[in-house]
């Protein structure tokens, strides 16, 4: 007999409670899932984060508990350090699923991995365990090169992750449209539900702080530099004579080296002092960050990879009333999103095209603010988390009936 409280493991994904998208939206199902009465814990095998972070091994946010068994959440700079951190940490991740599932709790797990290994290792443990193992699908991993150069086994190993993750999991929770057919397509044994992106409306509950200076908004990795540089020469050509208006580049993650090809940009463009550049900001003063701009800009390009996914800062932007800037591909297709109404959409990846709408909506600063409003409503409607945890709680409950 199952016991009242019903205890999830998260897994896959390291580093929560401090992240970007993918721990972001970790956070946001597991906040989905707690809602709904269950007892959730976010399990790290290694840890992430610089020196400069400080917070506990173990503990407890919005709800969420959560463990590093590497007890460390720091990636050391030793090789020798760190790989032996990795073992300790996969060793007492497994020790960990192994006796919460002896206490009689484990309810099921969640997996959010892009390694074909980590997924057949944990596959093989929760068959064995009889605990069924759910895989939140976020990417067509080998679609990802752009992002920076991989060493040919990352590239088989995306590869055989594509071909593989949906036959080697009880169920899926793809992000979008195109996974969820390419994973129907594998397999159609299996439960999917589709789970979009997330938006967590108290947490961006801040009064819009906005000046009469338009603040155009690009966030996202240095190592998108192709993007970027869209970006940055769509801003480049806007006659800014007549307008105050600047572009606030916010970049997370990446190598130096990335960064600095995006400073070196900017220092030979004519609009350079209206735009600024900020880098690895921190989690608390995204809120903000959100709360001062007019609008979100993220052209997403017609390739397999931007069809694939769904940008967690999508969300993030809504939530905010902060108008988002994009192009009619990929999984806004799929839902209500309509030009000046709600969103401002390009026809296509064009830069004559999007510099268009770019000075369109610098000359209609209070249309601008009406359609993050009108953002927000669409959002509330299919992006809630709190909504998005019932459904993922019904998902759950089919797979507790087999075990």
């Amino acid at each position: 007999m199952k016991p009242e409280v019903k205890h999830i493991l998260y897994l896959g994904e390291n580093g929560f409670p401090v992240g970007f998208a993918a721990i972001q939206r970790q956070k946001l199902i597991a906040k989905g899932l707690v809602a709904q009465g269950f007892e959730l814990t976010v399990v790290s095998s290694k840890g992430t984060h610089q020196a400069s972070q400080d917070f506990p091994t173990k503990g407890k946010v919005d709800g969420i508990q959560y463990i590093f068994t590497s007890d460390s959440i720091h990636k050391p700079a030793n090789f020798w350090k760190r790989n032996w951190l990795k073992f300790k940490g996969k060793f007492n991740e497994f020790r960990y699923i192994i006796s919460t599932k002896r206490k009689g709790d484990l309810y099921a797990c969640l997996v959010s991995t892009r390694d074909i290994e980590n997924l057949i290792a944990y596959r093989l443990l929760l068959k064995w365990l009889g605990v069924p193992m759910i895989l939140d699908y976020c990417e067509l991993y080998s679609t990802l090169n752009s992002r920076q150069q991989k060493s040919r086994w990352q590239k088989l190993n995306h590869i055989l992750f594509d071909k593989l993750a949906p036959k080697y999991c009880d169920g899926l929770l793809p992000i979008s449209e195109f996974l969820f057919r390419a994973a129907n397509k594998i397999t159609t044994s299996k439960p999917l539900l589709k789970v979009p992106i997330l938006c967590d409306f108290e947490r961006f509950n801040l009064p819009p702080k906005r000046t009469s200076t338009q603040q155009l908004l690009y966030c996202g990795s240095p190592a998108y530099f192709t993007v970027i540089e869209f970006v940055l020469k769509a801003f480049d050509q806007l006659d800014l004579a007549n307008h105050q208006v600047k572009l606030s580049l916010v970049l997370g993650g990446g190598k130096a080296s990335a960064l600095q090809k995006v400073q070196d940009f900017v220092a030979q463009m004519k609009n350079k002092n209206y735009i600024e550049i900020r880098a690895n900001l921190p989690d608390e003063a995204i809120p903000k960050m959100y709360a001062q701009a007019s609008a979100l800009l993220i052209p997403l390009r017609n390739t397999t990879q931007d069809t694939a996914r769904f940008p967690h800062k999508v969300g993030e932007a809504m939530a905010a009333q902060c108008a988002i800037v994009t192009t009619a591909f990929g999984e806004i297709l799929h839902y209500d999103f309509k030009d000046q109404i709600n969103a401002f959409i390009v026809e296509k990846y064009d830069l004559s095209l999007f510099v268009q709408k770019l000075n369109f909506i610098i000359d209609q600063p209070e249309l601008v603010v009406q359609v993050g409003q009108n953002g927000y409503d669409l959002a509330k409607k299919e992006f809630d988390y709190v909504n998005h945890g019932k459904n993922i709680k019904h998902f759950i409950k089919e797979f507790s009936k087999k075990t």
